[in-house]
């Protein structure tokens, strides 16, 4: 669903097309200092992810699926309607996750992070 920085994101996308290429350094420089890195969902977000458990429910049997995620608060609360209309568990893989999202990179490290350890 979407989370905070959808709306971050859209805001300096329409920003950049207003005011042109010569605010790409200071929209990203804004970009960097807002972001979250574990954000939250808005509350379209949150709609969508009931919408999403809404419309799996009516097609798949209660019981019969099971629900993955991230460890990440959006992928949380995205996945947590969609298991209580299924009527299942949410299992939370905390290997799963995205470069530079609650894990991001130590100052200074480039390439691939993964939980505890960097790849160049």
């Amino acid at each position: 669903g979407q989370s905070t920085n959808n709306v971050l994101m859209k805001e300096l996308e329409e920003k950049r097309a207003a005011l042109g290429d010569d605010s790409v350094w200071e929209l990203r420089d804004r970009w960097f200092s807002e972001r979250s890195d574990d954000p939250h969902l808005t509350p379209v977000g949150v709609e969508e992810a009931r919408e999403v458990a809404r419309g799996l429910a009516s097609q798949l049997s209660k019981g019969g699926a099971k629900v993955h995620c991230s460890a990440m608060r959006r992928a949380v609360h995205t996945a947590l309607p969609i298991a209580e209309a299924l009527g299942v568990g949410c299992t939370v893989l905390p290997d799963v996750f995205e470069i530079g999202g609650i894990y991001g990179l130590p100052d200074g490290e480039t390439g691939v992070f993964a939980p505890g350890r960097g790849y160049s």
